[in-house]
């Protein structure tokens, strides 16, 4: 153990020195997530959605083991707390991977830490937030290590644990239920008989009847389908766009991927199908779209370390002097701390004019016009709004009413005649930023609403005849 505590050093620290230096913020996701995790607290599972200004649509809460996760740690422990609980989550992530690339590896060291730092420093750096997926993350690593564990035994009894992972997926982030599935698909196909696939197939079909066990039942494993795949989407939510060199992120990832590819098929070593499979499949998932790249990172990188197991794994630790080992690993916790500490907005744009409303207002009074981005911190806070980042629940096919999602981007494209919409639905309140199209509109043709509150990205209209 003495000889490789500086490597564990290197292979936690490195990773949430990327997360601390380029992601350490709270998403605007979290904060509809959070209210959501109160609401189920307090009211138990929703079937219609809550905190909008429309009336019964369905509702499925896909995400609210998060969301009460999410909830108690910052009620308990504000910003900071869920900032260090997302690192927890990096760090037990790390660990799994690297005892994933270890027991591929042969128990070659180097060739695991390094791929493993490579991996969790990718991730850190784009996906690992307060949303949800880092549970999903963190389940489909165990997912890959339980089945490298089977592969290597033929021990079913590791295939036990997966049942309650599927259990613990389809209550926490259920959107991402079947990519446990898709994962293991690969290990099927065994052309060496190393293992028996029988017992994969029956942990499968456990895998989906435990899955089954959760407030929403079927309808919340197949919600997913009825939620993306629609160009309306796919348009308007960058996250869900196809990876291409139209951006510096697309180009970057795209030469990632070249570079896999290379070390894959440079490799002297045959490569076993199941590794094959996950690489072509996960390629696709990132080509499809953006978010997608986080499962290509976690679904091929840890093959290459069955690859290049071969490299000496020399202890390279024990060249170096013991007070430099010290040194560094001090400097790095030191940095860590500087940076998290450093005094820094955590919240949204929209905080200002909304918490303006909160305050002036009676909030069950409100029905406020708000633009896709600004909904959630208006969710937070218990307004009743037009809009918000949950774009699946304003989709027809979810909500069984209408499709308000096309409604609003027809109004951003000046489809629709903006007048109409602010008379149909009778809006005491905008909350209007300047990359809103109804932003120089109403400055131009402020229809029967008038500017209360002035800020230098936002102005708050309030309809004229609610005037004292």
């Amino acid at each position: 153990m003495k000889k490789i505590k500086f490597k564990y050093i290197i292979l936690f620290l490195i990773p949430i020195l990327f997360f601390i230096q380029y992601n350490l913020r709270i998403d605007n996701d979290f904060w509809f997530t959070i209210k959501e995790g109160e609401y189920v607290i307090n009211n138990g599972f929703p079937n219609v959605v809550p905190f909008t200004i429309y009336d019964n649509l369905n509702f499925i809460y896909q995400s609210y083991g998060a969301g009460v996760i999410f909830s108690f740690i910052y009620k308990l422990l504000g910003t900071y707390g869920i900032l260090f609980f997302v690192i927890f989550i990096l760090i037990i992530m790390t660990y799994f991977y690297y005892r994933l690339c270890v027991k591929v590896s042969n128990n070659n060291e180097n060739i695991s830490i390094l791929v493993t730092v490579i991996t969790m420093s990718l991730l850190a750096v784009n996906y690992i937030t307060t949303r949800p997926q880092i549970f999903t993350y963190l389940n489909l690593i165990i997912v890959l290590y339980i089945m490298e564990l089977y592969s290597n035994t033929n021990n079913r009894k590791y295939l036990y644990i997966l049942p309650i992972i599927s259990l613990i997926q389809s209550n926490i982030h259920c959107m991402f239920f079947f990519m446990l599935i898709i994962f293991m698909l690969p290990y099927i196909f065994n052309n060496s008989k190393e293992y028996e696939i029988k017992p994969i197939l029956v942990t499968m079909l456990f895998m989906i009847l435990t899955g089954l066990i959760n407030p929403y039942g079927i309808n919340n494993l197949l919600y997913v389908f009825n939620s993306y795949g629609q160009n309306i989407l796919e348009k308007t939510i960058k996250e869900l766009q196809p990876l291409s060199f139209s951006s510096l992120f697309g180009k970057i990832h795209i030469f990632i991927i070249l570079i896999i590819y290379i070390l894959y098929f440079k490799s002297r070593k045959k490569i076993p199908i199941r590794y094959l499979l996950l690489l072509f499949g996960t390629t696709y998932l990132a080509f499809d779209t953006l978010r997608g790249v986080s499962l290509f990172i976690i679904g091929s990188f840890f093959s290459l370390v069955y690859l290049y197991k071969d490299i000496p794994n020399i202890d390279i630790s024990k060249y170096i002097p013991k007070i430099i080992k010290v040194l560094i690993a001090i400097i790095l916790i030191i940095i860590s701390l500087i940076i998290i500490f450093i005094p820094r907005n955590y919240y949204p744009d929209a905080k200002e004019p909304i918490d303006y409303l909160v305050n002036n207002y009676i909030i069950s009074d409100i029905k406020l016009y708000t633009s896709f981005s600004d909904g959630s911190y208006t969710v937070y806070k218990g307004i009743k709004c037009s809009m918000d980042p949950r774009a699946e629940v304003f989709l027809k096919k979810n909500n069984h009413k209408f499709d308000i999602y096309k409604e609003y981007y027809d109004l951003q494209m000046g489809i629709i005649d903006y007048n109409e919409y602010l008379k149909k639905y009778n809006f005491t309140h905008l909350l209007i930023n300047k990359k809103d199209y109804l932003y120089n509109k109403l400055e131009k043709n402020s229809y029967n609403y008038i500017v209360i509150k002035e800020y230098e990205n936002y102005k708050i209209y309030i309809r004229k005849d609610l005037l004292n």
